[in-house]
Parts: C-alpha cells; structure tokens; sequence
C-alpha cells in the first residue's frame, strides 16, 4: 500500500481457488492433495514477477498481489495466463489430474483502500466466478458488494419467515391432454411476506441452496405435500397424485429417505400419489450415491420425474440406468411450436417418441396455447402442465379446480 500511495499506482488482490479440489482428496487420499498443492505453488511462483506476492491462505485458497499495473487490460492477461496455466495434466504420483482455479479480483484504491476489506471483496468476486460456471475471473464491483449484502439479507429473513410460517404451496395442475382431467399437481413454493407480499421462488432458492437452508425447508416441503395428498384422499380424489421438488442438496442428505418415509406414515397416504421432480442436474451429482437413493425412493412406491429434461447434459444411459417414471419436457421447446409454421423437425417430437420408445410418461410443461396441447396430442404427449390450464394456484383455488374439471 505504500509503494502503491507512494508511486501513485495501483495493486490487485486476488482470491484464488482450486475447483473441486476436494474430490482430489476424497479420490486419491491427502497425499496427493498435499503434493498437488506443492506443485500449484511452485507454478503460479514461476507465472509471477519477482516484486508480486503470492500466499497460500489455508486449504486450496491461495492470495496473489500483482503490484504496479498500469491498465486493466495488462492485469487481464496475467489472470489469463494464470487460467491457461491450469489447463495442462498435472501428474501427481502417477495419477493425471485436469485442473481449474476460479480467481476473484479487487484492486487497490479503486475497491477499496483497506486491505481486509480488499480481501473480502476479492473473496466475494471468486465466488462470482464460482457461481458462473468456474474456470474464470471476476472483478469486485460495487453492485457485486450491494447483491451480497441484499442475499445475507434475505438469507437471515428467511429463517424469520419459516418460523412466522410465511412459506406456502401452490399447486399447478397437470393435464391429461386425451380426457381433459386433472390428474396431478406440482407443489411449488412460495413466500408470502408480511411487508413485500409474494415472493416467487427464483428470488430465495438459490440462495437457500448455498446456505443449507434448502434442508430445512425441503424437508418442510415433503411434509406439506403429503398433508396435501391426505386432504385431497379425505375429500374423495384418490387418484390425483402431488408432486414437490428436491434440490441437490437435498439428495446430499442421508436421512432423505427417511424423511420421505416419515411424511407418508404421518399423513397415512397412498405411495403412488405422491411423486418427486427432480433435474438433470442432480442425477448427474455424484452419480451412485444418487442411484442408491433413487432406488429406495422407487421401492417406496413413490413416482420419479425427471424435471427440465433436455436442458441439461444427461445421456439415454442414463435415462435406462436411473428408476425414472416420467420426462418433463422444458417449457423452451413447447415454445418452438409455431401456429402455421413447419414442426416437423422441432427437437420437441424426438423426445417425445424417446420417451414413449422408454415407456416413459412424457409430460410437457409450459403449454399457454390450444394450438400449442393440440400439436402435442397429435404427437402422442400424454399430458401437460401450463397456463393454458392454470398458473400454480393456492390450495383452496385447486381444490376448486379440481372439483369443476373432474367432477
């Protein structure tokens, strides 16, 4: 900071961190880890000038300081040459090891003129990269600061909420396209917060997942939808299944199953009516783990929907190897269908006819259009969810719906 007040320049700080670098040490033991963390060392040792500092901070976080730049395009390509650096096979005792790094960038004074705050802000940038895939760079902003502080916001609001109880379900229903009825609903939550109102789920999820509060509330979630199945069995309809959601991080959890299980007896519900959506994203999460737990969720009884499907990077492997009843087709390519125009080679008939080629129920979501579930039916899609039925609903407006379209 001195030789940066002193010379009128500028420093950066960067946050540097291993991606994945814990699957390193899971897989090939602590040996390998510790040696590969020498071997980094010594190579972004060998990328830097000798005025530049570099520190390893604990665990795979190192610090860099690259001193007296005098544009950020000069900074870039250092960072780039830093990246590229990682792009090689490291062999690491015998074992050849493909590496990334996410880096975070604050610089000296423009961010900040105190260096723990220069940490911080290098910290928050790395974890930018992160989020946006890994294998880059990210420079500290000031909206980047304000969006930090507004997620601790709404991640402490949060745990205020649940227990004031200001989380619900709405239910959106699901259509078979050949009779017209409804023969199940998609439990999707949502926050009814006593000063902003309605809050969709794409505003607190995410953040749930980074915190673990997703655990909490997932386990809720399940509780609740199989209270919903009980009421709807008590008023008649035994044959309209509920389906809720569960996040990665829910999969992570051991007692998953248990909970499941625990939702089912309490409530004294029918197996078959209650089902999980859950993405590509998640089956592809450590993938025998997810199997194991796919398989005893299946000898439950319960329904499997692979949610989003097309949107990810599952293969037809994957799609035999895995206990999946259903396919949910992604809104994106329901709104490939044109009113007038050629759908003869929309990608949306290819899964269509894969799924009925598995014995899949395909269901497709997103449908705001007649033209749109006429072309599905003519395709051989036996069901959908989407506006042009209903947008998801409070409970007692589905039990309404229901009532009107089956009865």
């Amino acid at each position: 900071m001195a030789n940066a007040n002193r010379n009128q320049s500028k420093f950066a700080v960067l946050f540097l961190d291993l991606d994945h670098f814990k699957n390193v040490n899971d897989t090939l033991g602590h040996n390998v880890g510790d040696d590969l963390l020498v071997s980094v060392a010594k190579k972004l040792t060998s990328l830097l000038r000798d005025n530049d500092v570099i520190s390893r901070i604990g665990g795979d976080e190192f610090i860099i300081i690259l001193n007296d730049f005098n544009d950020s395009s000069t900074l870039e390509q250092v960072i780039i040459k830093i990246l590229d650096a990682f792009h090689h096979e490291w062999v690491i005792k015998d074992h050849f090891l493909r590496l990334s790094v996410s880096i975070g960038v604050a610089i000296y004074p423009d961010d900040s003129k105190e260096i723990n705050e220069l940490m911080k802000f290098a910290d928050i940038a790395m974890y930018k990269a992160k989020s946006e895939g890994r294998d880059r760079f990210s420079f500290f902003t000031s909206l980047l600061n304000n969006k930090i502080h507004e997620e601790v916001e709404i991640a402490n609001d949060m745990h205020r909420a649940f227990q004031d109880k200001e989380f619900v379900l709405y239910y959106q229903p699901k259509i078979e396209i050949k009779t017209g009825k409804i023969i199940g609903a998609e439990a999707l939550i949502r926050w009814k917060h006593s000063q902003k109102g309605l809050i969709p789920p794409n505003y607190f999820i995410s953040i749930a997942e980074n915190t673990g509060f997703i655990l909490k509330l997932g386990t809720w979630v399940i509780d609740e939808t199989a209270s919903m199945i009980r009421r709807m069995m008590d008023a008649g309809y035994r044959d309209v299944h509920v389906s809720c959601n569960v996040s990665t991080r829910q999969f992570q959890n051991i007692h998953l199953v248990d909970e499941i299980v625990a939702a089912m007896h309490t409530n004294e519900v029918n197996p078959a009516l209650f089902a999980i959506e859950i993405t590509e994203s998640v089956m592809m999460e450590s993938l025998e783990i997810t199997l194991d737990m796919l398989n005893k969720i299946k000898r439950l009884g319960i329904h499997i929907c692979m949610d989003d499907f097309g949107t990810g990077y599952s293969s037809l492997s994957y799609l035999r190897k895995f206990p999946i009843d259903s396919l949910k087709i992604d809104k994106s390519f329901v709104d490939d269908i044109t009113l007038n125009g050629d759908n003869d080679h929309i990608l949306l008939n290819t899964i269509i006819a894969m799924g009925q080629t598995l014995d899949l129920h395909v269901i497709a979501e997103g449908v705001e259009a007649q033209y749109q579930m006429e072309y599905l039916k003519e395709r051989g899609c036996a069901y959908y969810q989407g506006y042009y039925c209903s947008k998801p609903i409070p409970e007692k407006d589905f039990f309404e719906l229901l009532k009107k379209i089956n009865q």
